[in-house]
């Protein structure tokens, strides 16, 4: 089948010097210039009152275009250009179809009727113009500093059947192919932490590809920065259940997509606590300090701390290095003794005690208790005698003469933490100068002097003995 361009006879015509030059340009594949002349012989006119209409038909659309409006006036062996642009339907193959007429919708002229008929014709498309455009660029997401899982998107190209994506990591490569219009990918697979990495679309079909699209360009996510000194305690020595503070100078993050940060602990041994368990965090991208509860830790422990940020990408830090350790406090031991002296005794005695070494270097002081039996059997509750660091304690004890009196005493210390007590023996007192007498059932003392010299005399009530001393 012969092309569209060429020249075309009049098929009605009283001369063969009638005729018409056609020529065409394909702008775009569905975009397209007609343009050429047609000259009238000599035996040929049109005059003023006739109107020549080109009917153009190609794939399947019709444009009707007025080469000659009615008024003008085409005399014989007259050249008349023309020149047509219009869209028409895309283009599915290498060829398409046309037909141009000239016709007239006239006919009050002397001369015949002209009339040009190109019959069937193809318009050659070139494969440029069949392969689809450039590709439009790409959008990621998460487009911020994504951490691995990515979905890439972009516009439909025309005329792509499918896709390339492409990514630019100093050099160009291939990532997938498809007829979609996103994809789910893996960045990690393709980018270090901190690498940025360009992503392009390339559509094609089987005529070839258009060409890479802009690039669209994101790094992939880096961790927090590490602190750059441990973390500080506010205590060194606790009870269970207090809260530890660990402050410590924000580092930030690299991406500025700082979250949070978490401590873990090790023991004396430099042993994780628990594979590493996170036992205090905070959120926030500018604090500078976070809590641990220490409810249910065990006395006699100690620990040191790490902190390291955490960001919005659930990325972890490098853990800081060791905070001072934090020790639970131990109960301080009871003392290994207690002696009072003299036993008996006649009105006032000491009571001592050996030192304690508190194993946290705590002690803060002891305390030293006593209670009384005035007659012999019946205790009375401990009281409290002293609050002292010192290790004895010299005093006249409330207690009958005949009665017993009985020490305890225990190490306390800074944290209020005490030992168990250590408890004396019992000591009598025995008040040796004096009379006493028996009545009701308890000795009453009194003095009695012979000669003038104190006598220590006991009488026995109701005809009993009588012993005397001097």
């Amino acid at each position: 089948m012969a092309d569209l361009a060429g020249t075309y006879a009049a098929l009605t015509s009283p001369s063969g010097a009638t005729y018409m030059a056609l020529n065409y340009t394909l702008i775009s594949r569905s975009r397209i210039r007609v343009y050429g002349n047609i000259h009238l012989g000599s035996a040929t006119s049109c005059g003023t009152a006739e109107e020549r209409t080109m009917r153009i038909v190609i794939n399947g659309t019709t444009k009707n275009y007025v080469v000659k409006p009615t008024g003008t006036n085409w005399g014989p062996n007259s050249n008349h250009p023309f020149d047509y642009t219009f869209d028409f339907n895309d283009a599915t193959s290498g060829t398409e179809p046309a037909r141009v007429y000239v016709l007239a919708t006239e006919t009050y002229h002397s001369s015949p009727s002209v009339t040009f008929d190109t019959g069937s014709r193809t318009i050659t498309v070139p494969s440029s113009m069949l392969r689809p455009g450039q590709g439009s660029q790409p959008s990621v997401s998460p487009s911020s500093y994504p951490e691995d899982d990515i979905t890439i998107s972009w516009a439909a190209t025309p005329y792509a059947t499918a896709y390339y994506v492409d990514y630019y990591d100093g050099s160009w490569h291939r990532l997938r192919a498809t007829s979609a219009r996103s994809i789910s990918a893996s960045l990690a697979a393709i980018a270090s932490r901190g690498e940025t990495i360009g992503f392009a679309i390339n559509p094609y079909n089987s005529y070839g590809s258009g060409g890479r699209s802009p690039t669209r360009y994101v790094t992939r996510n880096r961790a927090p920065n590490k602190l750059a000194t441990a973390p500080t305690p506010n205590h060194t020595l606790i009870e269970p259940g207090t809260t530890i503070r660990l402050s410590f100078n924000n580092a930030g993050d690299p991406d500025g997509n700082l979250a949070g940060y978490e401590a873990a602990m090790k023991d004396a041994a430099g042993e994780w606590h628990k594979n590493g368990k996170i036992v205090g965090s905070r959120s926030g991208s500018s604090i500078t300090y976070l809590d641990v509860d220490t409810t249910g830790w065990i006395r006699g422990n100690r620990w040191r701390f790490y902190v390291r940020g955490y960001d919005s990408r659930g990325i972890r830090g490098s853990w800081s290095s060791a905070s001072a350790y934090v020790k639970i406090n131990s109960a301080p031991p009871a003392p290994s003794s207690i002696t009072v002296s003299p036993s008996p005794f006649e009105k006032s005695l000491t009571v001592s005690w050996p030192s304690v070494t508190d194993p946290d270097g705590n002690l803060d002081y002891y305390q030293l208790q006593r209670r009384i039996a005035n007659d012999g059997v019946n205790w009375g509750d401990w009281a409290t005698v002293r609050t002292q660091t010192s290790r004895s304690w010299t005093e006249e004890p409330p207690v009958n003469d005949g009665g017993l009196v009985q020490y305890r005493v225990r190490a306390v210390d800074k944290l209020d933490q005490v030992s168990s007590y250590k408890t004396s023996a019992q000591v009598k007192r025995e008040d040796g100068s004096g009379l006493k007498v028996r009545q009701g059932g308890a000795w009453v003392k009194t003095d009695i002097f012979v000669g003038g010299v104190k006598h220590e005399v006991f009488v026995r009530q109701g005809g009993g003995w009588v012993e005397a001393e001097k």
